[in-house]
């Protein structure tokens, strides 16, 4: 059977509006195309941001970031005592001695630094004369502590003068306890160093061998006892001079640390002998700068 639809006819009026309803249609949908190919991704990346692309061949590339190296300073327990926190920071240990308010406590080191100082060079003292026997290792001792005090009390005019002349605004007990610091920190490395001059003393009989071990052993100490004079600078005890380029960046600290290595030199060989006992002829001994006692201690080997 035929559908009765099919056989109806159609009005100018019912196929004037099947014909608007297809175009609405179909602007309709070129209407949702179009809106949804303009539309950007929300997981597309904006073409502003990209870095521009480097051109074919070139060999430049990008440059690494920076990074920020900050040193840390140790943390201090309230267990450290005065030789830890000398030997752990001396930035830190001297940042201290350069903000501490002064009053009752100004100066409160010194003692102790002094008796760090004369221990440690009598024990190194004593390790060193043990190759001439007990009398010897006794008066070592003895002349260790001497060279401690006396290069210590020698050069402190020097520390005082060239440490003003650089520009530090510390006031005179403060400069006492900066020259302290650095005589402290070598008697501690000389402490440290006692034991293996020791063994090499009873065990040895080179005179020679042990002369040359000591030296060796003093520009140890010497070189890391520096670190006060560089700690000094770091933590702005001494001040930059940009208007007197001698004594720009602490010279005067340095020149009176090389004082204080010679003084101390010198003054070991005014006590010599140190490697063994003394005898009747070394009331008469000449008058020696103590590089030419070194080599002719060599020599008489």
């Amino acid at each position: 059977m035929k559908d009765p639809a099919m056989n109806t006819p159609q009005t100018p009026d019912t196929a004037m509006n099947g014909f608007c309803l297809a175009k609405c249609k179909s602007v309709k949908h070129e209407t949702t195309d179009s809106s949804s190919e303009k539309k950007p991704s929300s997981s597309a990346c904006p073409v502003d941001t990209l870095p521009p692309p480097l051109p074919a061949g070139s060999d430049e590339t990008p440059p690494p970031p920076v990074r920020k190296t900050e040193e840390e300073e140790p943390e201090w327990s309230e267990c450290d005592g005065l030789i830890a926190r000398l030997l752990k920071s001396p930035v830190r240990f001297l940042s201290e001695l350069k903000e501490e308010p002064q009053g009752e406590s100004s100066g409160r080191r010194l003692p102790s630094l002094l008796l760090l100082s004369v221990v440690g060079y009598a024990l190194f003292g004593l390790a060193a004369g043990s190759f001439g026997g007990f009398l010897s290792a006794g008066l070592g001792a003895l002349k260790g502590a001497c060279v401690a005090l006396s290069a210590y009390l020698l050069c402190f005019p020097a520390l005082f003068v060239f440490s003003c002349a650089s520009g530090t605004t510390l006031p005179l007990c403060r400069i006492a306890e900066l020259g302290a610091s650095c005589t402290a920190t070598a008697g501690l490395l000389f402490a440290s160093l006692a034991p293996v001059e020791w063994l090499f003393a009873v065990s040895s009989a080179s005179l020679a061998f042990i002369a040359i071990l000591s030296v060796a052993c003093i520009g140890v100490v010497a070189a890391f006892a520096f670190r006060i004079v560089t700690s000094a600078q770091r933590c702005g005890i001494v001040r930059t001079r940009q208007d007197d380029k001698f004594l720009r960046g602490g010279t005067g600290l340095h020149l009176w640390f090389a004082i204080l290595v010679v003084v101390s030199l010198q003054t070991l060989t005014i006590l010599r002998p140190i490697l063994s006992a003394p005898d009747a002829s070394d009331g008469s001994r000449p008058k020696m700068f103590f590089v030419e006692h070194f080599f002719s201690t060599l020599a008489n080997n």
